[in-house]
């Protein structure tokens, strides 16, 4: 199938995506998949809050949750 317009993929190389599907195998038999887990990659990206997570990718610092002194 591939995709209709090519050229406006060629320019976009090296983008990050922000939505679309996710293939987990395309082959000609029927496969079988449980318990699959999605990872979020958008949180918490401040080092000093308690949530902190190091493979964030997308920073929502409205999340973050900090020790109350």
């Amino acid at each position: 199938m591939g995709v209709s317009n090519r050229e406006k993929w060629i320019v976009m190389e090296g983008e990050r995506l922000s939505k679309g599907y996710i293939a987990l195998q395309a082959e000609r038999h029927p496969i079988y998949f449980e318990n699959i887990e999605l990872l979020n990659l958008c949180g918490c990206t401040d080092p000093t809050a308690l949530n902190y997570k190091s493979y964030y990718v997308k920073s929502d610092n409205k999340t973050c949750i900090y020790k109350l002194n």
